[in-house]
């Protein structure tokens, strides 16, 4: 996976660096939000960074958290 770099304001942030809310993570993975916060809660989901109230995830974090969960036959599923 190519790394692009977003120009926002005065910093240029990596692509993989980037943080985003629990709507635009469950897009990207093809989740739902509410099994996202259900992962929140019972652990085993992704990283994530809370600022206040609001829940971010890394990019990288959530790219890392899918191919660490990757598996080739439904008996290496854990």
């Amino acid at each position: 996976m190519q790394t692009q770099t977003i120009a926002t304001g005065r910093a240029a942030i990596q692509s993989h660096d980037r943080y985003i809310d629990d709507r635009e993570a469950a897009d990207m993975l093809g989740l739902s939000r509410a099994y996202l916060r259900n992962l929140r809660v019972s652990g085993g989901g992704c990283r994530f960074s809370k600022f206040g109230r609001a829940v971010r995830y890394r990019v990288g974090d959530l790219v890392t958290w899918a191919n660490d969960n990757a598996v080739s036959s439904t008996s290496e599923a854990a």
